[in-house]
């Protein structure tokens, strides 16, 4: 059996000069410690080309360097000069005005960009980085790890492949919030419309927790769609960026940090803001350390500015980073004293492993997959209990002993790199 890795998703993304991050860098990793592990090559790597339009194969090397390069190199490899992907619009489903002008727009927008910016010479010849790709006669297991609600038409491209041969394709899903929790998130429609099509093509799931696993169960067939199993690959503790940056501030009382962004009201960062505002009323400004609060906050950073203006007693306390570099978040983690976690809904909660790989005890949300990551080694909360949530936070603030104590628990945790998680990933698509 072929193991083979749709990536169009990845290149839609490098081609779109956007970073990749979040799932496109988990799942990046993945594959690249895979791959590192592959000595036979038997694992595979394809796109689908639209200016070929069909699928073809990668040279898995240059897709790795594809990760750090310059567009214009990657679109030269991969003869994606000019290429304009095509992208879901079902956001604006029920606005097709809207989802015209919005096509348009993109359109001129491209054409321009092309006008703009000269062919530049290259060394080598374009779609050089590109390989033959078909199906033959050997079944073909088409693996998709991540954002491929982004890839027009995926579902109708692989269901045709599997009418040509013996393909089955696996879908690792990391959550299913846009679907089973709309209250707490906006409604992504292009998502929803896409699960409820892949399910045609699939019924074989990977999940990242026994949480989405539960989910995944009971969503599918109330789309129409059948289970035939469900696997799970938990994710890592490892924090793979051990080269320390400067910290960004001084913290005479020692700091305690959370990675989440603002811009995500299910992250629930306005609940640990007020929750830090009642703990400066009941241990005081001597003893409050400062919150520090990493991560890609956008427009939600005025608003948070303009909180803090309005509280000066409480602004010292609490210090907002925007997109700090790995070495800052390595030295973060590694001189907090501990971290908080109060996100309301997770697929599984990565900063709540990532501090246990630093040996740091995380007081976290009990909500969903979060308490899967590290078990009994965090202390847990409510959160939508802002009194437990303070209640929690205080304890290892006032008392360091019972802090010390937890940590020796973190240090029992048995951790995860993410090479373990890459070798449990091609066990189970290899398995029956």
């Amino acid at each position: 059996m072929r193991i083979v890795f749709d990536v169009s998703d990845v290149i839609i993304q490098i081609h779109s000069g956007n970073n990749v991050g979040g799932i496109l860098r988990v799942v990046t990793r993945l594959m690249r410690h895979a791959r590192d592990h592959d000595v036979d090559g038997r694992l595979e790597f394809i796109f689908y080309h639209p200016r070929r339009r069909a699928f073809v194969g990668i040279d898995p090397e240059f897709f790795f360097d594809a990760l750090g390069e310059r567009v214009d190199v990657v679109d030269n490899a991969l003869d994606l000069r000019g290429v304009l992907f095509s992208v879901n619009h079902a956001k604006y489903r029920k606005r097709p005005l809207r989802a015209f002008t919005h096509k348009v727009e993109r359109r001129l927008k491209h054409m321009a960009k092309l006008w703009r910016e000269p062919e530049p010479k290259m060394d080598r010849p374009k779609g050089w980085a590109l390989r033959p790709w078909d199906l033959g006669a050997e079944k073909v297991r088409v693996a998709l790890l991540g954002m491929a609600w982004n890839v027009r038409d995926q579902s109708r491209r692989l269901a045709e492949l599997q009418k040509r041969g013996d393909v089955e394709v696996v879908l690792l899903v990391h959550d299913l919030i846009p679907i089973v929790a709309p209250a707490i998130h906006e409604m992504n429609q292009q998502f929803a419309d896409w699960f409820a099509e892949v399910v045609g093509v699939t019924t074989r799931f990977l999940v990242i927790s026994d949480y989405t696993g539960q989910d995944v169960a009971a969503t599918v067939p109330k789309l129409g769609g059948r289970v035939e199993w469900i696997r799970r690959v938990p994710l890592a503790h490892e924090f793979d960026v051990s080269e320390e940056g400067p910290l960004p501030a001084e913290f005479p009382n020692g700091f305690v940090l959370s990675i989440a962004p603002l811009a995500l009201p299910r992250k629930n960062l306005w609940m640990l803001i007020k929750a830090w505002e009642k703990l400066l009323e009941r241990v005081g400004p001597e003893l409050l350390p400062t919150l520090v609060l990493a991560g890609a906050h956008g427009k939600k950073a005025r608003e948070f500015e303009e909180y803090m203006a309005a509280r000066p007693a409480l602004a010292p306390h609490v210090l907002l980073l925007e997109r700090p570099k790995d070495r800052t978040i390595t030295a973060l983690y590694r001189h907090c004293l501990f971290t908080v976690y109060p996100s309301v809904f997770e697929g599984w909660g990565l900063p709540v492993g990532e501090a246990a790989w630093f040996g740091k005890l995380c007081v976290a949300s009990n909500a969903t997959s979060i308490p899967e990551v590290v078990g009994p080694a965090a202390d847990y909360f409510d959160p939508a209990d802002l009194d437990d949530m303070v209640a929690k936070l205080e304890r290892p603030i006032r008392d360091r002993a019972y802090l010390a104590a937890r940590e020796k628990d973190v240090a029992g945790v048995e951790l995860r790199r993410w090479e373990d998680v890459a070798r449990d990933l091609v066990i189970a698509l290899e398995a029956p």
